[in-house]
């Protein structure tokens, strides 16, 4: 038990680093991530803004310029083509996205529409000098009335500059001069203007002029005319240099759909403030956002280090517990062999002053024997002759057959003290003895019963030998097989906690393992399960205070791994044990 709570401390240890270092392996990395997609987002707020606002001060700079080339336009009207080239000059350098312009200019009472030469020279039917009524224009003379109502610069809705190219435009109305002509603007409201400016701006071209100086950082640019009527709103679609639709022409009815749906990156909108109109403009990072972030696979470089510095710590903190079970271990196989070499020079030292007086024993029993033998016909005769006698305190004819079974027993315990002494000897010198000999089970289990007769009935009214009929026989040293026996029969007959329990000894081929099985069966006190690890440790026992050394079931494993056999317990606390020895038997006998 102890074993395995040791190997559970070893992977519970184990198992800890492994958990605690992918928690906080996931946690940093979340977090680096979510401080990348702070940055990104922030990153993204800023170059959005930069698009917006590059948008935003080229449209001021249009409308200033604007403000400013209406008078100079106006004066210009009347010196000639010379003027109106110097003019024109200007206005492609500063303007190149001025498609059209166009100066309103009152004459003498009455309305006369000049256009100013810009990059595109050719004449818009649209704004025809002899057209009429300019105010009732379809296409700009709300824009005039407007303008001249207010006193302030005015912008149109999209208009379609060249159908077959697909370009489109807005008109900017602008009024010049102060109070020298009366317009009748069909309310109460009335302006008073020298002239207007009419420009047609290529929104495309402005859109590029303003967002093109720019780094290409992966933008697209959708423009939305959130005053203009629902089919006309969408204005301009901007798409970024690093896109990889780049070359495909995108159309501005698709411009919508692009504002409306769910982007899967980051898009922001911002409203424009273009003369009396408002736009929308929408910021939307593409596939191919170019971040200034160099870190940006952060989190992944910390996961994965994260979850390699948590195995290699997990491998180091496994190793570790591991070397420490076998130091341990082998600090107490240390102890066991210090704790053996001990007993063997101690058994040796026993085993020869304890061989001495053995020795005169047996030569004297041997000697009595022979001398009772001889006095045996002279003491029949003595009886035949006189009758009976008494010899011993016993009647010698109802005894007469003892003596001599008593003094065979002395020789044949003198010669188990013998053989006792020389395995001390073999265990002092590491000597595995005899394991060459055939040893019959039955007769073996007989001889332990008769050595423990007395101790038998002392523990126990219930003690039964079952065996199986004609059980072959195993090879080893019979002494050392007794030894074994003898020990386990003492340790079940000590753990019966009273005379009606019972103690049974057994011997039969198992089938399963193919080989002969010899168990012994009690129905004792048990053994603790915190104590079935250890119980075949050298010196451990519960039994101190009674004697016991804690050497016996070390001593028996060790013998029985050398007959090549094996021990297997099994015991529940309160019940009863079984101690099961496995033994290679003979098949064929020579």
């Amino acid at each position: 038990m102890n074993r395995l709570l040791a190997w559970c401390r070893v992977f519970v240890a184990t198992w800890v680093v492994i958990l605690a270092g992918l928690f906080f392996t996931l946690t940093a990395s979340y977090n680096v991530r979510q401080l990348l997609e702070i940055n990104f987002s922030k990153e993204f707020e800023w170059v959005a803004e930069s698009r917006v606002r590059a948008l935003q001060q080229e449209l001021h700079r249009l409308f200033e310029g604007l403000r400013i080339y209406g008078p100079l336009i106006q004066i210009a009207s009347s010196g000639g083509d010379v003027h109106y080239q110097t003019i024109r000059n200007g206005l492609d350098a500063h303007f190149p996205y001025l498609h059209r312009l166009y100066l309103l200019s009152f004459v003498s009472g009455s309305a006369s529409l000049i256009q100013v030469p810009t990059v595109s020279d050719a004449p818009d039917s649209r704004l025809d000098a002899k057209s009429g009524n300019w105010l009732k224009h379809p296409d700009f003379g709300e824009l005039f009335l407007k303008a001249a109502r207010t006193g302030r610069e005015v912008a149109g809705e999209r208009i379609v500059l060249a159908e077959q190219k697909r370009e489109h435009g807005f008109p900017v109305v602008i009024p010049i001069g102060q109070m020298s002509h009366v317009i009748d603007t069909g309310t109460d409201a009335s302006g008073t203007v020298t002239g207007f400016v009419l420009a047609i701006v290529d929104i495309d071209k402005l859109v590029s002029s303003s967002l093109g100086l720019l780094e290409p950082r992966g933008i697209d640019v959708v423009i939305h005319d959130d005053s203009a009527r629902a089919q006309e709103g969408n204005l301009e679609v901007y798409t970024s240099r690093l896109s990889s639709r780049r070359n495909v022409s995108s159309s501005l009815s698709a411009s919508d759909a692009v504002v409306r749906q769910e982007h899967p990156f980051l898009q922001r909108v911002r409203v424009v403030e273009v003369a009396d109109r408002s736009w929308k403009v929408f910021c939307i990072a593409i596939q191919e956002f170019r971040s200034a972030e160099a870190f940006r696979g952060g989190h992944w470089i910390v996961l994965i280090g994260g979850i390699v510095f948590t195995m290699l710590l997990a491998t180091y903190v496994h190793r570790g517990k591991l070397t420490f079970l076998y130091r341990e271990r082998m600090e107490r196989e240390h102890l066991r062999n210090v704790h053996l070499a001990s007993i063997g020079l101690i058994s040796m030292s026993v085993a020869h002053e304890i061989n001495n007086p053995n020795h005169a024993i047996l030569m004297n029993a041997s000697h009595l024997l022979d001398v009772w033998q001889d006095v045996i016909p002279v003491l029949d005769e003595y009886s035949r002759e006189n009758g009976d006698f008494s010899l011993g305190k016993h009647s010698y004819r109802t005894w007469h057959a003892h003596p001599e079974k008593m003094i065979r027993r002395i020789v044949q315990n003198c010669e188990r003290i013998r053989q006792i002494v020389v395995n001390l000897k073999s265990m002092g010198r590491c000597d595995q003895g005899n394991l060459n000999g055939l040893v019959e089970i039955p007769p073996l289990i007989d001889a332990c019963q008769q050595i423990l007769h007395d101790r038998i009935q002392r523990f126990t009214d219930h003690f039964q030998v079952s065996l199986e009929n004609a059980l072959p026989p195993v090879r080893g040293n019979a002494q050392l097989l007794e030894q074994v026996l003898l020990n386990l029969i003492v340790n079940a007959l000590e753990s019966l906690p009273d005379r009606s329990r019972k103690v049974i000894v057994a011997a039969v081929r198992d089938v399963e393992s193919g080989q002969l099985r010899l168990d012994v069966i009690d129905e004792g006190s048990g053994i603790l399960s915190e104590d079935l690890e250890r119980i075949r440790d050298p010196f451990f026992t519960r039994k101190a205070q009674h004697g016991g050394t804690g050497l016996g079931l070390s001593i028996s494993e060790s013998i029985i791994r050398n007959h090549q056999g094996r021990m297997v317990i099994h015991s529940r606390h309160g019940v009863g044990t079984r101690v099961s020895v496995f033994l290679p038997f003979l098949v064929n006998l020579p």
